[in-house]
């Protein structure tokens, strides 16, 4: 369920912030019987109201402490394991299907699941990338890195990497940006996907030339 509600479009399109945040305790208001979810639905579409306004200054103010308060306190080995809980549940509750090949008989089972890690760390690299589109302020470029490598601590993957490389370039730490889209290239490469993007990324680093978002 997304934390965006239908309401967001008309408060947003009036610049009314009263009428946003009538909005956003709705959407805090659906979350019944979870106290951390609504209260984190109501930042959430606060942060969207910023965003789409073109408030940049609240917009990363809002940003700052929303990761900090829903990411930054969060600890990856712990959500690591209840993910690994998770799972292990997924498992044992799981359809189990006979299967007869040739003279062998196999019991399997399909089993879905997506790690919350991968939340964790596909949120966080979407606001540090923004960070990284929308300014060139050394400090907000800082706190941007940081959103950046707690995302590689939660699951790492080459969308993280290369957000990471681009802030360490744009920060003037060509050798570091080098090293990691370097090994963004071979974990694309490992998961059997084009890594060509990554390849002209790397070319423009080691040149010194100027990259774009």
């Amino acid at each position: 369920m997304s934390l965006f509600i239908k309401a967001c479009p008309k408060p947003i399109k009036m610049k009314d912030q009263n009428y946003a945040a009538r909005t956003a305790s709705f959407a805090q208001g659906t979350n019944t019987g979870n106290y951390s979810a609504g209260v984190k639905a109501y930042d959430l579409n606060m942060l969207r109201f910023y965003d789409e306004t073109g408030d940049s200054s609240a917009y990363f103010r809002k940003s700052i402490a929303y990761f900090e308060r829903y990411f930054l306190t969060v600890s990856p080995d712990s959500i690591r394991r209840i993910d690994s809980l998770n799972m292990q549940r997924r498992i044992t509750s799981a359809k189990k299907d006979t299967v007869r090949e040739g003279n062998i008989v196999k019991t399997v089972s399909m089993v879905s699941f997506a790690p919350v890690a991968q939340n964790f760390s596909r949120e966080l690299n979407n606001g540090a990338y923004e960070f990284y589109k929308r300014t060139n302020n050394p400090y907000l470029l800082w706190i941007a890195l940081e959103w950046a490598e707690k995302a590689l601590q939660f699951f790492k993957t080459p969308e993280v990497m290369d957000t990471y490389a681009k802030l360490l370039y744009k920060q003037n730490q060509q050798a570091k940006a080098i090293e990691v889209i370097t090994e963004a290239i071979t974990l694309q490469h490992d998961r059997g996907f084009s890594t060509k993007e990554y390849d002209i990324l790397l070319e423009k680093m080691k040149s010194g030339k100027s990259i774009q978002n």
